[in-house]
């Protein structure tokens, strides 16, 4: 079978919620997909859920890491052992939305990209409720550049920041550029990849409409934990050099970058000291979840 996508799920103790990620992946129509999910040293079932996934369909490849080594590993290792025109980052705890990986092909094909992005739904478990912000100034599908994306890849930017938007990438592009994920890095580590994308001289583009269910990461079920001030370094890093190379608009934009993360730093904790200990149990995050795996089973 010529594969079209190679869809990338880093995988760690996600025994509760991987199942969901993978269905998302194998419901998706109008193209042909492997799943490579790549288990990084869990200590819970997350391996049995995944064989028996596998076992049931052979699109789904379960790679197991000897020990934990962080996500980008993880989707480096996933992006070497691809074998599809393009890779699809997903993350454990979201799911693609129907027709997702149809729409970002199409487009990619039409427009000559080398990497494509789209909107996404914010998904509260606690609650139940879905959000699905703006992306305003736009259009239905626009050619950005390194500059757009990092001026719109930080908080409070607006509705929406655009390093939460997962890429798919023609394969042949990190081939030919050699670029890969931060090993070291396992903290805004999308935003650090797209923009060595395309410092490499991607041609980027973004279809402004939802494709993508991502969890909000204080929802309660979530299992990342986001360094900040690693984030903040990690841009302010970057605009060192940057400026060094004499690009000052991107110094001033990772700045700013850095900035408005360590005042989402601030905001996140004021929030978390104002919101108590109150939190859903477990049974009732897993029966909101089950809505979702009862959805791409076909059961609902």
């Amino acid at each position: 079978m010529n594969i079209e996508i190679s869809v990338v799920i880093p995988c760690f103790n996600a025994e509760e919620f991987i199942e969901r990620a993978v269905l998302s992946a194998l419901g998706q129509e109008g193209c042909r997909c492997e799943i490579l999910v790549i288990d990084d040293g869990s200590t819970d079932g997350s391996r049995r859920k995944i064989s028996e996934l596998a076992a049931k369909d052979a699109r789904v490849r379960l790679v197991v890491l000897g020990r934990n080594q962080g996500v980008s590993n993880a989707r480096n290792k996933g992006i070497e052992l691809a074998r599809g025109e393009w890779i699809a980052m997903l993350d454990a705890d979201d799911i693609f939305l129907p027709n997702r990986l149809e729409r970002l092909l199409k487009l990619a094909k039409s427009e000559g990209a080398d990497v494509v992005i789209d909107n996404l739904q914010g998904y509260d478990i606690k609650n139940g409720l879905t959000w699905s912000p703006k992306i305003d100034g736009f259009g239905e599908v626009f050619n950005f550049s390194i500059e757009d994306y990092v001026s719109n890849a930080q908080p409070f930017a607006g509705e929406i920041d655009w390093g939460l938007l997962k890429p798919v990438i023609k394969r042949s592009f990190l081939k030919r550029s050699n670029v890969s994920y931060d090993n070291d890095i396992s903290h805004g580590e999308d935003v650090i990849f797209m923009f060595n994308i395309l410092k490499s001289g991607a041609r980027g583009f973004l279809l402004n409409k939802p494709g993508y269910l991502y969890t909000l990461r204080n929802s309660g079920w979530s299992r990342t934990v986001v360094n900040y001030e690693r984030m903040a370094a990690d841009s302010k890093k970057l605009a060192e050099i940057e400026r060094l190379g004499g690009n000052e608009t991107l110094a001033r934009l990772l700045e700013q970058r850095a900035l408005n993360v360590e005042k989402l730093s601030e905001k996140i904790k004021v929030g978390e000291n104002k919101k108590g200990t109150g939190k859903s149990t477990q049974a009732e995050l897993m029966a909101r979840w089950s809505k979702w795996i009862n959805y791409f089973s076909g059961k609902a």
